[in-house]
């Protein structure tokens, strides 16, 4: 893998918040597959707020840098609820969160390294 990338593979664990309902939260996990700048991700989103329990999920992206930035772009899906996509921006040398990642807050649940 290219050690200018940030390795963002392995199983993550979080909770998600929504913009317009701020009420409305629940898990969040997925484990990233990635291959140098490509990645794919499966996991689950719990919409028990919504009374439609946890919803298996995918997605997929890049990961680019531009100096001192790491650009996460990604689309996703969920049975039921639908897609979107995403663009996250990462500093170098800072450690990947997923606080990072705006509304979804969480912690890196385990490590492949």
């Amino acid at each position: 893998m290219n050690r200018e990338i940030p390795n963002i593979a392995g199983n993550w664990e979080g909770t998600w918040a929504d913009t317009i309902y701020v009420w409305a939260t629940g898990a969040l996990t997925c484990t990233i597959l990635q291959d140098d700048t490509y990645f794919t991700a499966t996991g689950t989103i719990d919409m028990s707020v919504f009374g439609m329990g946890i919803v298996p999920g995918t997605g997929e992206g890049t990961v680019t840098r531009d100096g001192d930035r790491a650009t996460l772009d990604f689309t996703f899906s969920a049975s039921g609820i639908g897609n979107g996509a995403g663009t996250v921006h990462m500093l170098k040398d800072t450690p990947v969160e997923p606080s990072t990642w705006g509304a979804i807050k969480g912690r890196y649940a385990e490590s492949d390294e």
